[in-house]
């Protein structure tokens, strides 16, 4: 396998996680099966890797959820999540090389990184899954913050939760120093 060709089709697909894990898999004589898009949607899985469902991530943010016109809990915290492995990769600037940070389980890996009880966010976030700022008699922004509020008592102390309201919002978990 061209190493450099291999890269340069990663960038181009726009899947560079996804890529990069695959080629790691090969590399290293594990089973990888790419899930269908749908699937991924629905059940949260990216790929199998030596047949466990897994969430890939090449970011150090954990997305809870966002807003469109309804709340949408992200996976891994939604109640049909299927997928019960993080593949975490990190990917050079110049996205010529990566290493694996973490291939293992989700829930262990957010409360050993982010959290003290997923059980507990998950909890809080379903139970906006899909409802309306006017269901819940807030606006966007005040929203957010009741989020950040709740959420916010269950982080590691070198964890932050943020959140951003232009367009779409969104709402994150990231690792501060």
């Amino acid at each position: 396998m061209d190493k450099k060709k291999f890269f340069e089709d990663s960038i181009n697909k726009g899947n560079l996680g996804e890529e990069f894990i695959k080629f790691w898999c090969t590399s290293t004589n594990q089973t990888y099966k790419k899930e269908l898009t749908e699937k991924n949607y629905i059940d949260g899985i990216d790929a199998y890797i030596e047949g466990v469902p897994s969430d890939i991530k090449n970011t150090n943010k954990i997305y809870l959820g966002n807003y469109t016109s309804c709340f949408l809990t992200r996976h891994p915290f939604r109640e049909n999540t299927k997928a019960v492995n993080y593949c975490i990769v990190e990917i050079d600037e110049s996205k010529t090389s990566f290493k694996i940070k973490y291939n293992g389980s989700i829930k262990e890996y957010l409360e050993d990184n982010y959290i003290t009880s997923y059980d507990k966010i998950k909890e809080i976030l379903v139970k906006y899954e899909r409802k309306t700022l006017s269901e819940i008699g807030v606006t966007k922004e005040q929203f957010f913050y009741m989020l950040k509020k709740e959420i916010t008592p269950l982080l590691l102390k070198r964890v932050k939760c943020e959140y951003f309201t232009d367009n779409d919002g969104v709402i994150y978990l990231r690792e501060f120093f």
